[in-house]
């Protein structure tokens, strides 16, 4: 039965969504106060309702990182740009490149929605998306949306993190960068970009490679990466884009000798998407896509004598399609449309040692329709959205939200949202037996359920200070969780359980330029019902150099509480510690479009422990430099 809360929700959406009234943009002393703090990139986001906004017109709690915060970091992966976020929490393991398991404003790792260029990158076995395997030289920024985003994205119950790549170069025919480092136990990260447009085709390449001895033992990396996107203007109106992305890693998880095992994994991935673009009139636009998705896994488990403990393999397989319909009339930003997604998983695990082996082979289908509206009036902007998902091997889902935003001073925004959402049950967990693991699959399963409440502020009434404050709430229903049963084969299967809760605050802060040092900081804080061994505290401390010149610097400094359990030695955590970073940029020579300047890099400068596994302990103290060139 639909619950009252639901119903009223609907009707509000729906009276609002015929609502018409006077637009206003950001208003030019809002958008001086806040150019003071951020760069125009910062300001506009596309990720809240699938069409370009200003940022303080969305209801979401969203954070924005730039590709050039991301060079100002010598970042490698995703995974060390979204570390730094307040409100989004990495488990600490390993080094560079080690698995990434994220979780937003305390959520579990398959609740977060990864995505790019408008494709899913998850695995079908758990909706996990390891962002330590992505590399970021073709990013061009990220948008993370912190709490379910499911009446734009669909099954998001965490959050969705947006990825934007690099289109072609619209000014030059031919331009480009190299970018080289080099550190301790053969860490190197060495790429390379084209980009340029002539007449109607308009191109961009990139192409780069990871790698590590690793800085314990059995945690070495190696990856390639190629990235490209080709454009045509059809008219002056309409344009096709092409984009590809391959990815390809092995990566060490760490050994121990007292458990007796030494791991690793590798992956193997193939994104591609057609996207069409036309603008009908000066107020309608339409965007329609096709867009696979390949990633093949394989995670081995070796011993120090006694032969193989297992060789699991996932092959998952995606397709789709996207529709928009983006209409602005006086007063409105209305878009309107459907996703359909076709998946596959095929699985092939080998338990050597036990003289095991499971094969399946599973699939499944949905469809959805969504539409939002950005309604402003003055200082006041509302936005009502909703979608229905049909998911073939569940129930549908409807996911209802309603978010404002109010300029209550010229430097004062607030923000209130609510929003219904959902996680789907993976393929894994409703089909996929597994003997070797003892694990049965529930197909009664239902999907996780989330109300969300946000509400929160962004001032610069404080002098030189922009400070930001955002509470949230999120209360789970039928969360899936592993429970014990009595089998003579299996030893666990997943169920539906009863309401789980997450709420907190998170804190922000960000100085104006003071003689070009920039001090910016966040805290997160988080409690739980019915969830243990989460972070509970996070914060985060930077001071940025910028002489606007030839000279840029970053330290930052990170912590994480996590309530994890001491075990023994190889897997009991240790996190007591601010770990700093150190990024120090010259530019050496410039003239016209081509420059070089030469970087050093110092990670966890103070050799702090943070980590929750014992055998997969943070590194310590290293350092890498290199060059980079732009022409």
């Amino acid at each position: 039965m639909i619950s009252k809360k639901l119903v009223s929700l609907l009707l509000l959406i729906l009276s609002l969504l015929s609502f018409s009234s006077p637009v206003s943009a950001m208003s030019e002393e809002e958008k001086s106060f806040l150019n003071m703090y951020f760069t125009e990139e910062e300001l506009q986001v596309v990720s809240a309702t699938r069409s370009l906004q200003s940022i303080t017109r969305v209801a979401e709690n969203i954070s924005v990182v730039t590709k050039e915060d991301i060079e100002l970091m010598n970042a490698h992966t995703l995974a060390d740009v979204v570390s730094r976020i307040t409100g989004v929490q990495i488990s600490p393991v390993g080094g560079i490149g080690s698995p990434a398991m994220i979780g937003i404003q305390g959520s579990e790792i398959g609740h977060v929605a990864v995505f790019m260029d408008g494709v899913f990158l998850g695995d079908l076995m758990s909706n996990y998306t390891d962002v330590a395997t992505l590399p970021v030289q073709h990013v061009e920024k990220v948008e993370i949306i912190k709490g379910p985003a499911s009446s734009t994205w669909g099954s998001s119950l965490g959050g969705v993190i947006n990825i934007i790549t690099k289109s072609p170069e619209q000014k030059k025919t031919f331009s480009g960068s190299l970018y080289s480092s080099y550190g301790e136990r053969q860490t190197a990260d060495v790429s390379a970009e084209l980009s340029g447009k002539t007449d109607r085709f308009g191109y961009y390449f990139s192409a780069g490679n990871l790698r590590s001895d690793g800085f314990i033992p059995s945690t070495g990396l190696h990856r390639n990466n190629i990235y490209s996107k080709f454009t045509f203007d059809l008219t002056d109106k309409s344009r096709l884009t092409f984009s590809l992305y391959y990815n390809m890693g092995e990566t060490g998880l760490g050994e121990s000798k007292g458990y007796d095992f030494i791991d690793h994994f590798t992956d193997e991935s193939l994104a591609a998407r057609l996207l069409y673009e036309s603008s009908l009139t000066d107020d309608l636009s339409l965007r329609f896509s096709l867009k696979s998705y390949n990633l093949n896994t394989k995670y081995i488990s070796d011993t120090f004598g006694s032969g193989q403990f297992f060789d699991n393999n996932n092959q998952n397989k995606y397709y789709g399609t996207n529709a928009e319909l983006i209409w602005k009339p006086a007063g409105h930003t209305i878009v309107l449309g459907t996703d359909y997604e076709k998946k596959r998983l095929e699985v092939d695990y080998k338990y050597t040692f036990w003289g095991m082996r499971t094969t399946e082979t599973e699939k499944t289908d949905k469809w959805s329709v969504f539409v939002n509206d950005t309604i402003t009036w003055d200082k006041l902007t509302i936005i009502p959205g909703l979608r229905y998902d049909h998911l073939e091997n569940n129930e549908g889902f409807l996911s209802p939200s309603l978010g404002m935003t109010y300029e209550l001073f010229s430097k004062t925004i607030l923000r209130v949202n609510v929003s219904r959402g959902f996680n789907s049950p993976t393929l894994f967990n409703l089909k996929i037996d597994d003997p070797g693991w003892g694990t049965k699959s529930n197909p009664d399963l239902n999907t996780e359920k989330i109300w969300s409440y946000q509400c929160g502020f962004e001032t610069g009434e404080l002098k030189y200070v922009w400070l930001k404050v955002s509470l949230f709430r999120h209360v789970i229903k039928d969360a899936i969780v592993w429970k014990a049963i009595t089998d003579p084969v299996y030893f666990y299967t997943v169920e539906n359980e009863t309401k789980q809760r997450r709420q907190g605050i998170e804190i922000e802060f960000r100085t104006m330029p003071i003689y070009n040092f920039t001090l910016y900081g966040g805290a997160a804080f988080i409690d739980y019902k019915e969830l243990e061994n989460r972070p509970t505290q996070t914060f985060d401390i930077g001071l940025k150099y910028d002489d606007k010149k030839s000279f840029r610097a970053l330290l930052h400094g990170h912590y994480i509480w996590l309530d994890w359990p001491k075990v023994d030695k190889d897997f009991s955590a240790d996190y007591n510690s601010f770990v700093f970073d150190v990024n120090m940029i010259k530019k050496f020579y410039e003239k016209k479009d081509f420059s070089v300047e030469g970087f050093v890099t110092g990670h966890n400068i103070f050799n702090a422990a943070q980590y929750t596994s014992g055998y997969l302990k943070n590194s310590g103290r290293w350092i890498e430099s290199g060059v980079r060139m732009k022409f």
